[in-house]
């Protein structure tokens, strides 16, 4: 058994391996940006063409730089990507899920699929002290040269429409729309597309025949792509993203359930202070919102830099993580940096069920001295959470003038640390080289093969596709031919344009392509035993089936039907959890729980009370695009919610916030400083909590219903086709007015701790009903 905190490393091994990661990183960053690698083609002119068939060429050369400008802004909203989760031109295999967005490769400024960014370093799925590998979905040079010829051959066609401009003008124009072949050079200043489209053209008698095209794009793409890089690689070595958490949690946290748990803080009080994790974390999502758009970059454009008299060293800590030294010289861009509310995943340790409360200690008494207690508040925080870069420019000489470049980085902090600080081997267990495992995907020759075979010391690089591993490339894939027909699942009739993947547990997942109209798809896949086929399509629940898959084996799959997604209206309602706590005893203070009960069912106040609901749907069947969606109700609440459902399991969480908050009076408890004889204490009593306690807004009540607590929540075909409304449950803790006497005392605040339970106890009156 490992145990935390030893270590037995060397400090200079971590200094090498520092040394190490910073070489990578560098070199990550040269070659992504094309620095080292020496690439390139000649240029070519536009092919000579007959005078009088200039407007045919002309006509195709301003199609492609229509869709080039267009291509290229896509590009700088996607992160480098056209369209990221198009599997056609998307190289690569990307995923985005708005309620889980640090789980998957896309993150969303707005929350839905038309503003997704790839991260360009983030910890794949949850990172924890068991996962915390980096990867970085960035694309190279090449894989956006490449993304771009395949979208100009794809999109031309379709501009051209059919000549039918031309064809007015006296042309007769035939093409060949299937043999588009697109080569792009992406430069320092321009991007140059050459493509190979065969067209006969005649007018008048007079024929030709016209297959080279040209076009420039003058507009310095590269250079905003570089700064992403750049920037990647500073928070890569620096983490100035964690470090500007870790100060944030810092400057607001306390001995006060207002305030965020501590990192560390010691007390001798004979009471302990608990906080709850659903309402520190709410906390620091309001602190995001507020403060890390307040992040800047020196030397670019639009830096203010912020002075303040600060004497204390947390508040001087904080404030100067606000402001970030990266560029030696002023840029003329300007960098912003955004957080998407809502999308925090936070949990502060220890902690039982949602309580967070320390470790405490107690030393007995005896005849000679009182018992005593030692509280030692020492918390460990999980954060991740996505940041929205954008890199804003001027380019009034050129075609787009204004111009932003988007990607997105994942901020990572594991019990306290820097998730870096666990890649180097100083997390909070014991260092072992087996948790190293990086995979950097590089350009061909980027590392000369015969000096690191010379000197083994060298880091040996093997050549990797930018887009596919070898699971991925089609003419591995041997099985026998797989055929499969996808339906709708209430109306039976065919479903064109379902995206098929195959993945083989977690090694690889491959877009193999789409059904027809006639709903079916039939091709070979790759070979692997436990494999599945992930089916999705817009509009439509996501499902996987397990497949496995043999060399020269055929199978014909059962027809499969794929639900629509039915939109429904959302409302909320509310119980409170029936219980009295009353204070007994003569000489030290006892607060007995009597029993509890469910009240009667009541609407939220919309003015005072707040109610987050999550529901998720779960499950291997459920696909890789599974259903989450996250609704507010009452204060900053959504006018007339609604998400949208399909048949499956889900998981439904609701977390409640009293704007009122609660008040525990002062001096509700106490105990007896020295002894007890013949019932009388001798010593005098100490009386606390001193002062009031104040919980304002006060996380008091909630829902859980998941596998683990209760079960999942279960819809059924037949209860989602007549429905039109979906109506949430949940309770509210019993009310510390109703304490005996009123106010209750610190008793009541581990009513927190019982969400699972009262939610399994009343599961019959808190499952959502739809209607």
């Amino acid at each position: 058994m490992r145990k935390r905190g030893g270590r037995r490393a060397q400090i200079t091994m971590f200094v090498i391996m520092g040394i190490i990661l910073l070489i990578i990183f560098l070199l990550l960053y040269l070659f992504l940006s094309g620095k080292i690698n020496i690439r390139g083609g000649p240029r070519v002119a536009s092919e000579a063409v007959p005078p009088e068939f200039k407007p045919v060429q002309n006509y195709v050369e301003g199609c492609i730089h229509m869709i080039g400008l267009n291509a290229i802004k896509k590009m700088g909203a996607h992160g480098g990507y056209i369209e990221p989760l198009d599997r056609e031109i998307t190289p690569i295999n990307l995923r985005f899920n708005s309620i889980r967005p640090t789980s998957y490769e896309l993150a969303s400024l707005t929350g839905d699929y038309s503003s997704a960014v790839p991260y360009y370093l983030h910890v794949p799925r949850d990172s924890s002290y068991f996962n915390y590998g980096i990867e970085s979905l960035a694309p190279t040079i090449e894989s956006m040269e490449f993304q771009l010829s395949l979208y100009v051959s794809r999109e031309l066609p379709g501009c051209v429409r059919e000549f039918e401009e031309l064809e007015a003008q006296g042309f007769d124009i035939s093409s060949d729309n299937e043999n588009i072949i697109t080569t792009v050079y992406i430069r320092d200043d321009k991007i140059e597309f050459i493509v190979k489209y065969n067209i006969d053209a005649s007018k008048g008698g007079v024929k030709t025949k016209i297959s080279g095209f040209t076009d420039d794009i003058r507009f310095p793409f590269k250079k905003y792509y570089e700064l992403a890089t750049v920037i990647t690689a500073v928070e890569a070595l620096t983490q100035f993203i964690e470090g500007f958490t870790t100060n944030l949690i810092s400057y607001y946290s306390g001995l006060n359930p207002n305030l965020l748990p501590p990192f560390t803080e010691y007390t001798n009080a004979p009471y302990v202070m608990t906080w709850s994790n659903a309402k520190a974390r709410n906390d620091l999502d309001s602190l995001l919102q507020s403060y890390l758009s307040a992040l800047q970059i020196m030397n670019t454009s639009g830096y203010e830099p912020i002075t303040l008299d600060a004497e204390e060293e947390i508040e001087r800590n904080f404030y100067n993580s606000l402001s970030i030294e990266i560029f030696n010289e002023t840029i003329s861009e300007s960098i912003s940096f955004y957080y998407v509310p809502y999308t925090l995943k936070m949990r502060v340790q220890p902690s039982k069920g949602d309580m967070i409360r320390p470790s405490i200690e107690v030393k007995k008494s005896n005849q000679f001295l009182p018992a005593s207690e030692f509280n030692t508040y020492k918390f460990f925080y999980d954060v991740s959470y996505p940041v929205i870069v954008e890199i804003r420019g001027n380019e009034p000489m050129t075609e787009i003038q204004d111009y932003s470049f988007f990607f997105a980085l994942e901020a990572n902090i594991i019990e306290n640390k820097p998730v870096m600080a666990w890649v180097m081997g100083m997390g909070t267990v014991d260092w072992d080289y087996s948790y190293l495992n990086a995979t950097y995907t590089l350009p061909e020759d980027a590392i000369d093969s015969e000096l690191a075979e010379d000197d083994p010391g060298q880091i040996i690089y093997r050549p990797r596709s930018s887009a596919k591993s070898m699971f991925c490339q089609e003419e591995t894939w041997n099985s026998g031919e797989i055929s499969i027909n996808l339906v709708d699942a209430l109306g039976l009739s065919p479903l064109e344009g379902v995206d098929i993947s195959f993945g083989c547990g977690d090694y690889d997942e491959c877009w193999i392509g789409s059904t027809g109209a006639d709903g079916g798809w039939i091709g070979k896949l790759p070979i692997c035993r436990g494999g599945y086929l992930s089916l999705t399509k817009e509009g439509y629940g996501s499902k996987n089936l397990m497949l496995s898959t043999e060399q020269g084996i055929s199978a014909s799959l059962p027809q499969t039907g794929l639900y629509k997604m039915k939109e429904v209206n959302a409302t909320i309602k509310k119980f409170e959890i029936q219980k009295v706590f009353t204070r007994t005893g003569d000489n030290n203070w006892v607060w007995e729980a009597g029993p509890d009960s469910l009240g009667a069912m009541e609407d939220i106040d919309a003015e005072t009370e707040q109610a987050i609901v999550t529901i998720s749907q779960i499950g291997f069947e459920a696909g890789s695009n599974q259903i989450s969606s996250t609704l507010i109700f009452g204060v900053d609440g959504m006018e007339n919610p609604s998400l949208q459902l399909v048949p499956g399991e889900y998981e439904v969480s609701v977390n409640f916030l009293d704007y009122e908050g609660i008040l525990i009076p002062g001096n509700c408890s106490r105990i007896c400083q020295g002894a007890h004889v013949l019932g009388i204490c001798v010593g005098g009593y100490e009386y606390f909590p001193s002062p009031d306690t104040e919980i304002n807004p006060a996380p008091w009540g909630g829902l859980e219903i998941s596998e683990e607590a209760t079960g999942s929540f279960v819809i059924t075909s037949g209860d989602l086709e007549s429905a039109t409304d979906i109506e949430f449950r949940f309770f509210t803790l019993p009310d510390v007015k109703k304490s005996i006497p009123s106010g209750g005392c610190l008793e009541n605040l581990q009513e927190v701790e019982k969400i699972a339970e009262y939610s399994s106890k009343y599961l019959s009156e808190l499952t959502p009903r739809l209607r």
